[in-house]
């Protein structure tokens, strides 16, 4: 998932492998400002793999704003003093006031 700061007139997800090469783009088109959810199929990747997204949008050619999310799988929830954290099995640790949803 992505936030869009602004709306776009055309947005892109690109899957990288981890030499920063694309193994996929998905073509998302034109998109609201706000949250995208997209899905993508996995095929061609190792469940191992380092498989990083790119997130490209804009309105006509003015770039647009893009901040992305991952889904991780919380292995551990730890409190130290007055603050909460959680362990992610491939992020590590984390604030849980890092984290904007859960699902």
């Amino acid at each position: 998932a992505f936030d869009l700061a602004s709306d776009a007139s055309a947005s892109k997800v690109e899957v990288l492998r981890p030499d920063g090469t694309v193994l996929d783009t998905l073509q998302l088109g034109p998109q609201k400002t706000g949250r995208v959810n997209f899905e993508w199929p996995a095929k061609g990747a190792d469940a191992q793999s380092d498989i990083r997204f790119r997130v490209v949008a804009s309105n006509n050619t003015a770039p647009v704003t893009a901040t992305t999310y991952m889904r991780d799988k919380v292995v551990a929830v730890n409190m130290g003093g007055d603050t909460l954290s959680l362990q992610l099995q491939r992020s590590g640790s984390v604030g849980y006031t890092q984290v904007k949803s859960f699902n």
